[in-house]
């Protein structure tokens, strides 16, 4: 009985320790912190993380001290896009993530620009 109960807490252990192994294997952690030019962080941005290879995208808000975080994001190549109101859109491409990795991509927005448009609408006039 005894050596039955050993064998049942070896194999118990094994198949956690391998499990949380894979586990970690198999699976990154991004996150960063978002800000404006003068260095202060923005809250609300949206932040798109998109797997390069099959288009399959999560999506994300930045909280109150412009931090965001995609946790268990599966091993592979991605495209960050980081994007709010006011702010040119930022994007990061090729970024590789590995089995157990964390990192971390702050995004620093740069203020949009004004864009104009004039329409000039010509009519025929003809002098008499």
């Amino acid at each position: 009985m005894v050596r039955t109960t050993k064998l049942f807490a070896s194999l118990a252990l094994f198949i956690f320790l391998t499990t949380n192994l894979w586990g970690q294997g198999i699976f990154a952690t991004l996150t960063g912190i978002v800000t404006d030019p003068s260095g202060s962080v923005v809250p609300d941005a949206k932040v798109t993380l998109k797997d390069a290879q099959s288009g399959s995208a999560r999506e994300t808000v930045t909280n109150g001290e412009g931090y965001y975080t995609f946790a268990s994001v599966p091993v592979g190549a991605y495209v960050l896009t980081v994007e709010a109101k006011g702010f040119q859109t930022f994007k990061a491409e090729q970024i590789g993530l590995g089995g157990g990795e964390r990192r971390n991509i702050n995004a620093g927005l740069v203020l949009a620009g004004t864009s104009q448009s004039v329409e000039v609408s010509a009519e025929d006039f003809s002098i008499a």
